[in-house]
């Protein structure tokens, strides 16, 4: 079972911890996307650089969400659970150094399942990247969740939820390739299997 609370908790720390980390990172290549896009150009340079570090953050972390989710429901081999994480415990001598490996394995891993593909398109939010201490950080929160029975309403209650704790995220700049696989998922009813 899956208490909301708890999951969001966990989620927007990991989005509080990756905006402090990445907060003065890769400006330069931000500030050239905002001058080509010329969107959101009422937005200062300052708002508009914090708005897309927090939408790159959510992408992450539903990108993430999803790896986790589809482990669970087996629809691709598991590396972040804890089924995943008893394997790798016995193959790897230094797991704890080897998270963002491990994050890029599931990662590569995912991309071969043509339906999943979509959720995992390269976008400018990929600008910033997953790092060992992000990804430790992450998978380690997620380790506490079963996804196996979680449905495609509530995962994009939890998508918008994150949106709603960002006001007006949803709408600044280009939309997140994860968030809209998730909305996607739930105007389809689609159902996870």
């Amino acid at each position: 079972m899956i208490y909301v609370e708890d999951l969001l908790k966990d989620l927007t720390e990991f989005i509080d911890f990756f905006i402090m980390k990445y907060k003065y990172e890769n400006r330069g290549i931000v500030k050239k996307f905002r001058m080509k896009s010329g969107l959101n150009k009422d937005l200062s340079e300052d708002k508009w650089c914090q708005m897309f570090i927090t939408k790159s953050a959510i992408n992450h972390c539903c990108k993430i969400l999803l790896i986790k989710v589809f482990e669970d429901k087996n629809k691709v081999l598991p590396k972040l659970n804890n089924e995943g994480f008893e394997h790798w415990s016995e193959m790897v001598v230094d797991l704890d150094s080897q998270y963002n490996n491990i994050y890029n394995i599931a990662l590569k891993d995912i991309l071969t399942v043509a339906e999943l593909r979509r959720a995992f398109k390269i976008s400018d939010y990929d600008v910033y990247e997953i790092d060992n201490e992000l990804a430790s950080y992450i998978i380690n929160k997620l380790l506490n969740y079963e996804f196996k029975n979680i449905t495609g309403n509530e995962l994009n209650n939890i998508a918008r939820l994150l949106y709603l704790n960002n006001q007006n995220i949803e709408y600044f700049y280009k939309p997140c390739p994860a968030i809209e696989f998730i909305k996607g998922m739930e105007e389809k009813k689609e159902i996870l299997i």
